[in-house]
């Protein structure tokens, strides 16, 4: 009896994940159809959205072939190219028209949703269902072809600029990779090669290096290479796996002021991955402090450095070198990091932790808001600020 309790617990809480607190829903059949239909519309309109960057792109093609000074077309080929056009136009227009009655519809929809939603506010499981509901998107659940189009919006920079790059490719076949995977050309008004001449200027490499191999650069112009291969089809979103920890300590302050320009001319989100803590507090607006795979404090990042409240956060943040020669303040940890594969009890720190008592091998901390936008996985947080230097 109690495992089939747990089999169904686990059900529900899946079920949760995805609907919320619809599940308390009289109908649900209804609302899981009025859900669906909503998803299958923006699907729609995406999709035509899509057609309509492509239609725009032909259509601005061909009119700047039908008004280049260099060719003097005939009356028939202007004529031509002015069908051509109108072609274009009508799907244009026929598109748009069909994506706003699509829009009608699912605002409709998105209405009739909410007010389904708020009918069931008064149940006392309400707030716990709706805060099982995931925000985000699971990336576990798309299919080949949905990741495969949202890959163009993520990144990655790799962390080895040697053996990242193919020593087969020249530096513009290996930025134009991307571009012919995911079809950018034929969305842009550039050709392939304006694009990857446009995106090598941005990252600080000269045109006459296009037709060069890899092993003919240093480090850190390898690496150059490698954010331009990333931002060569207009990513959203950008991975930055210890991006600098391979190059010079005067390198990487080149590189790591090219990726905060381009944060801020290209509208970028960074994931920067790193150990090395001064890195991370000059390019990173919140931090996350993870220890054995687990998140152990999160918030912005003068936050985070001037008042750490995990043990673990404040010995890392007392290891950065200063020049000040006054007084100690390094925190030693005592003891040997624990196996991953079989970490202890509770909490994971603890062994290490200056301020480990019984409930720490008990309980594992939850992982809460303790401050707006701080959060913290520890027991005894407000006792961080008495950790002394050793």
């Amino acid at each position: 009896m109690a495992r089939i309790r747990k089999r169904i617990d686990a059900l529900l809480s899946k079920t949760a994940n995805v609907t919320g607190a619809f599940i308390l829903s009289d109908d649900i059949d209804e609302v899981s159809k009025k859900l669906f239909r909503n998803i299958d519309l923006l699907h729609h309109i995406q999709l035509n959205k899509d057609k309509l960057t492509l239609l725009n792109v032909k259509k601005f093609k061909l009119q700047q072939k039908a008004a280049d000074p260099d060719h003097r077309y005939t009356e028939f080929q202007i004529d031509v190219f002015n069908e051509r056009i109108d072609k274009v136009d009508k799907k244009i227009r026929a598109f748009e028209a069909q994506n706003d009655e699509l829009s009608a519809k699912t605002q409709k929809l998105t209405e009739e949703i909410k007010k389904a939603n708020e009918a069931l506010s008064g149940h006392e499981m309400y707030e716990t269902l709706e805060n099982q509901k995931e925000k985000g998107l699971d990336l576990s659940r798309l299919t080949h072809e949905e990741m495969r189009r949202l890959r163009q919006d993520m990144q990655l920079i790799f962390q080895d600029p040697y053996s990242s790059l193919n020593p087969r490719l020249t530096v513009g076949q290996i930025i134009g990779e991307g571009l012919k995977a995911h079809n950018v050309e034929n969305k842009s008004k550039d050709s392939y090669q304006d694009i990857i001449l446009k995106t090598m200027e941005k990252c600080g490499l000269a045109p006459y290096m296009l037709h060069r191999y890899p092993h003919q650069f240093s480090g850190g112009q390898r690496q150059r290479i490698g954010i331009a291969r990333a931002l060569a089809v207009n990513p959203k979103f950008i991975v930055c796996d210890e991006a600098v920890s391979a190059l010079d300590v005067s390198i990487q302050s080149q590189v790591i002021n090219l990726l905060e320009d381009l944060r801020d001319e290209e509208n970028l989100t960074y994931l920067f991955i790193s150990h090395d803590l001064s890195v991370i507090k000059h390019i990173s607006d919140r931090i996350g402090v993870m220890y054995l795979g687990k998140m152990v404090e999160l918030g912005n990042s003068d936050d985070v450095y001037r008042n750490p409240l995990h043990p673990y956060t404040k010995a890392l943040i007392s290891a950065i070198p200063t020049t000040d020669q006054g007084e100690k303040h390094r925190i030693f940890l005592e003891g040997d990091i624990p196996s991953n594969v079989f970490p202890p009890s509770g909490c994971k720190f603890r062994t290490r932790c200056p301020l480990a008592r019984k409930e720490c091998a008990r309980a594992v901390p939850e992982f809460r808001e303790v401050e707006p936008g701080r959060f913290v996985a520890c027991h005894y947080y407000e006792e961080t600020r008495n950790i002394k230097p050793n």
